[in-house]
């Protein structure tokens, strides 16, 4: 079930799935879950972990799969102000600038 608008961005991250690990890559993201890529060996209804860079745990559900790629659905909502919603708005932004040439930090040293 998709709900508001999805953001594209390339996040490696890592899928907790029946006691092993894998490497996947968030493609895309919403208010209601995330698109994966390499995320092999998964079934419909199955609950797995994404693990982000940054250590934060989301526990999710397996909407939809196709061949490597996946649709996974967070277990509850998830605020707008929160902090895995805020770093999926600036891996977006920061994606976004890249495939347009802009400049991704513009911070001052």
């Amino acid at each position: 079930m998709r709900s508001g608008p999805r953001r594209t961005v390339h996040i490696g991250a890592v899928m907790h799935t029946r006691g092993e690990r894998r490497r996947i890559d968030i493609v895309e993201y919403s208010s209601t879950g995330l698109s994966l890529d390499r995320a092999v060996g998964i079934e419909l209804g199955q609950r797995v972990t994404i693990e982000l860079r940054s250590g934060e745990r989301l526990p999710m559900r397996v909407d939809w799969v196709k061949g490597a790629e996946a649709g996974v659905l967070f277990l509850g909502p998830i605020a707008p102000e929160h902090t895995v919603m805020r770093s999926l708005e600036e891996a977006a932004e920061s994606f976004r600038r890249r495939k347009s040439g802009e400049p991704i930090s513009t911070k001052s040293r």
